[in-house]
């Protein structure tokens, strides 16, 4: 499961503070990079089987309101995520980091959402990382775009399709043709959107 949605989270890097939340995590707490190699040792793959138990651990403690057109994220709907988490990606080390909509100080393992989420995971062995949107916003913009009020607008500007980047804490909008990205831009001002040029893409049926 996690290893699928990495996937989509394969992007540049962008540089943020993180903080240690476990004794068992790699002394190089500020490692924020999203893990785009192939090349990794032993180590990592334990982690990564780590952070999969976690996130996996994190979906479970979730309920399941998905409703007919709406965008679901692991058959998750908006209002089934806490309002605090933003996302989550494997770091370079394959630990799991958890973006949050929270200030983190050094105290911030005292704070209602950090006890939520180690309550939902049954352990601390994860990274967090603030974000500004959180997924329930995420999703909702995704289900404008899909099934909503925006649709029939972008299908004429070459609309491919979206993702979630959770890396960037945003949405990524693709579109085939660069002649249509200023009107793309113009219609999802002000949403947590990134628009992406690919060409040779299918336009969104």
């Amino acid at each position: 499961m996690l290893k699928k949605i990495l996937v989509a989270l394969l992007l540049v890097l962008i540089s943020i503070s993180l903080f240690r939340t476990d004794d068992a995590i790699a002394e190089d707490n500020e490692n924020l990079e999203v893990n785009l190699s192939c090349d990794h040792d032993e180590s990592f793959f334990d982690n990564q089987e780590k952070a999969e138990r976690i996130y996996n651990a994190f979906l479970g403690s979730l309920g399941y309101s998905a409703a007919a057109n709406t965008y679901t994220y692991s058959r998750h709907a908006a209002e089934d995520f806490p309002e605090y988490y933003c996302g989550a990606y494997v770091n370079t080390d394959g630990n799991l980091v958890i973006i949050v909509n929270e200030e983190i100080d050094e105290n911030y393992t005292a704070e209602a959402w950090y006890v939520d989420l180690v309550n939902r995971i049954g352990e601390t062995g994860f990274l967090v990382r603030k974000g500004e949107y959180n997924f329930r916003i995420l999703l909702n913009t995704a289900t404008d775009i899909v099934f909503g009020e925006l649709r029939d607008e972008l299908e004429n500007c070459s609309f491919a399709g979206i993702a979630i980047d959770e890396y960037r804490n945003t949405v990524e909008v693709h579109i085939t043709n660069s002649e249509y990205l200023s009107t793309v831009e113009a219609l999802l001002d002000g949403r947590p959107c990134r628009i992406i040029v690919v060409e040779g893409l299918d336009t969104f049926q």
